[in-house]
C-alpha cells in the first residue's frame, strides 16, 4: 500500500494508505512534503505493510565513476581488469543504472570507506588505471563521491 497525499481542512498531508495517520506539511514545500512522506513510510514499516524505502539521490559523479570501471571491464575483459568482487560489480551496476538503493546498501557503501586508501591511482598504473585493482574497486562503489554521499545519507536516514 503506497503513501497517499491529500488535503483537508487542516492542510496538505501524507499518510500510509487511506486509513493511516496524517502527517501534515506546508503545501507547496517539497522538503516538508518529503519529510511527511518519510513519516508515512515509517508508519508502513511499523505495521509491516510496506515496500522497502529506497533512495536514488546519489551524485551523478558516483554513477560516472561506476560506469567508468564497468566500461574498462567491457573494453579490456576480466582477464585484464581483475578488480571487483561479485558484490562490487552488482553495486556498480546499480549505480550506473541509477537504481534506487536501500538503507542496507547505503550502509555497505559507507562501510567501503575503509578502502579509501585506494581512492588514488597508484603511480605505477598512471597510464593504465584499469590495472590498479584497488582504484577500480573504489570506482565500482561510486568513488569518492559515492562513498561520501553514502556516509552522509546514512547519517541522515538514521537521524530520522
Amino acid at each position: 500500500m503506497p503513501v497517499q497525499l491529500g488535503k483537508d481542512k487542516d492542510g496538505c498531508f501524507a499518510r500510509w494508505g487511506f486509513q493511516g495517520e496524517k502527517y501534515y506539511y506546508e503545501c507547496g514545500d517539497a522538503e516538508s512534503r518529503g519529510e511527511a512522506k518519510q513519516k508515512a513510510y515509517i508508519q508502513g514499516i511499523a505495521i509491516g505493510d510496506y515496500a522497502e524505502i529506497t533512495y536514488k539521490d546519489y551524485p551523478k559523479a558516483a554513477t560516472e565513476n561506476a560506469q567508468r570501471a564497468l566500461d574498462w571491464i567491457d573494453k579490456y575483459g576480466r582477464d585484464v581488469v581483475k578488480a571487483g568482487t561479485r558484490v562490487g560489480l552488482a553495486r556498480a551496476n546499480q549505480l550506473a543504472n541509477r537504481e534506487p538503493l536501500s538503507r542496507d546498501t547505503i550502509a555497505r557503501m559507507a562501510a567501503f570507506d575503509r578502502q579509501r586508501g585506494n581512492s588514488s591511482i597508484d603511480p605505477k598504473f598512471k597510464g593504465k588505471p584499469w590495472l590498479d585493482k584497488g582504484y577500480v574497486a573504489w570506482l565500482l562503489w561510486g568513488g569518492d563521491e559515492g562513498v561520501n554521499w553514502a556516509i552522509r545519507k546514512l547519517s541522515q536516514i538514521d537521524k530520522k
